[in-house]
């Protein structure tokens, strides 16, 4: 992701990073480390690879997307800290703490659904951590080409007993985000683009400010909604769901527009456009529609998507169908989206 093109996402960031940095020194970090004489009291047992969480969070989560598949491997690891590995075989018995994640959605705003179990498989939720040994992993299969798409999937797991040393106080529970992606999803660079908005001629494609700043082109995450639609996410400007612009010889966006593109996979055809934000928008009448003098298209040997589509918006443009701005645009596929 490219930061030096918005000085605005820049400045957010010098800012975030002088914030952590003051932050830090007040308040460390909750990751532990081997605080335990091993050969005495036995080490701390943790869950691992979850990022560092501070006092001020519920639990750590880690997202994880996998393509939508019959079969797909996710392997969680515990970690035994203490020097040395393990004094003596460490049986650990893990569970699904659906509390956990009721808990973390309150804290944080989220909408997180327990994973259902019809959709994973997992031989054991007993392992064990060998004598000498630091770690062990329990192995399920996600059945993603299963997952309901509108939902919003985590594992909420937990460290419910061990038989030797002490369960983490921070990371004996985490959340694992787990997210199917359709085969559409990754990140695309808008190799050709136009916009045309009809009340404002200053007002035309972002890409016309990037190659004015020798920035290259914008780029899109197709990040999956459903099992046929991707949101034409902003991970690369200004960093959400936003439609970015270029304003004469600057740049802007348009207020709660946000294309969704939806696909038909028997014709690899782009069939659809709505608006992310809404179908219209309240507030400002804002909607989006595919224009069908577009290819608009999917080429799924070069993973390039060819699309027209349209903003309407009859608050502001009073003539059926009401079309404010048009884009054109070639998406070309640069690879997997984190």
């Amino acid at each position: 992701m490219k930061i030096k093109i918005n000085p605005m996402k820049k400045y957010y960031k010098i800012l975030s990073l002088a914030i952590l940095i003051a932050v830090t020194a007040l308040q460390s970090c909750t990751k532990e480390d081997s605080v335990f004489d091993s050969d005495n009291q036995g080490g701390i047992i943790e869950l691992a690879n979850l990022p560092s969480r501070t006092t001020s969070t519920v639990y750590s989560i880690k997202n994880n997307s996998f393509d939508a598949v019959d079969a797909v491997s996710f392997p969680v690891t515990v970690n035994y800290t203490g020097a040395g590995g393990a004094p003596e075989d460490i049986t650990v018995t893990m569970a699904i703490d659906t509390a956990a994640l009721t808990k973390y959605n309150t804290a944080s705003g989220t909408a997180f659904t327990t994973l259902p179990a019809t959709l994973y498989t997992l031989p054991t939720f007993t392992l064990t951590i060998p004598k000498g040994e630091k770690t062990a992993t329990m192995d399920f299969t996600l059945k993603t080409a299963s997952f309901d798409f509108s939902e919003s999937y985590a594992l909420p797991i937990a460290i419910k007993s061990v038989s030797a040393g002490t369960i983490s106080g921070n990371y004996g529970t985490g959340i694992f985000a787990v997210v199917a992606k359709n085969k559409w999803d990754g990140v695309y660079t808008v190799t050709n683009g136009t916009m045309v908005d009809l009340t404002a001629s200053t007002l035309t494609h972002i890409n016309n400010y990037l190659s004015a700043h020798n920035e290259g082109n914008m780029e899109y995450s197709l990040t999956t909604i459903s099992a046929t639609k991707c949101v034409l996410y902003d991970d690369y400007f200004f960093g959400g769901y936003y439609s970015a612009i270029s304003s004469g010889t600057s740049y802007s966006n348009y207020g709660s527009f946000c294309a969704i593109l939806e696909f038909d996979a028997a014709t690899n055809k782009v069939i659809g456009v709505t608006n992310y934000y809404g179908q219209p928008v309240a507030s400002n009448t804002r909607s989006g529609r595919l224009d069908p003098t577009g290819i608009n298209t999917y080429n799924p040997a070069t993973k390039v998507i060819e699309v027209k589509y349209n903003m309407l918006q009859p608050s502001v443009v009073a003539a059926s169908p009401y079309v404010r701005t048009t884009w054109t645009e070639t998406l070309t596929y640069k690879g997997a989206r984190p």
